[in-house]
C-alpha cells in the first residue's frame, strides 16, 4: 500500500505552499480494479476512467482522458508488478480519488 503523510512545504522559487495529501483518504473501494485483466494500457485507463465517472469524481471523461494521456506521454505511471496510477491535472477532476 502506498501511503503519504500530510505535509506542507514552501516552493520559494514559485512562492507557493504545496500540500502532500494522505492517499488513504483518497482511496475508494469501488474505484479499485483488483485482479482485473486488461489487454492493453488503453483498455485499463478507459476502465478506470469509467469507474471514476460513475463515482462522480470527474465531470468529463473526454477531458480527463486527454490529460491522462498527455501525462503518460511524459513517462509511464506504472509502478511495476501490475500496479499503475495513471493521472493528470485537469478541471474535469471534481474530487481527487484513486
Amino acid at each position: 500500500m502506498v501511503l503519504f503523510y500530510r505535509a506542507h512545504w514552501r516552493d520559494y522559487k514559485n512562492d507557493q505552499v504545496r500540500i502532500m495529501m494522505n492517499l488513504t483518504t483518497l482511496t475508494h473501494r469501488d474505484a479499485l480494479c483488483l485482479n482485473a485483466r486488461f489487454n492493453s494500457r488503453e483498455e485499463a485507463i478507459h476502465a478506470l476512467t469509467q469507474r471514476l465517472a460513475a463515482l462522480g469524481k470527474i465531470s468529463s471523461t473526454e477531458q480527463f482522458l486527454e490529460e491522462v494521456y498527455r501525462r503518460e506521454s511524459l513517462g509511464p505511471t506504472a509502478l511495476g508488478e501490475g500496479l499503475a496510477v495513471p493521472h493528470g491535472k485537469t478541471a474535469a477532476v471534481k474530487e481527487a480519488a484513486f
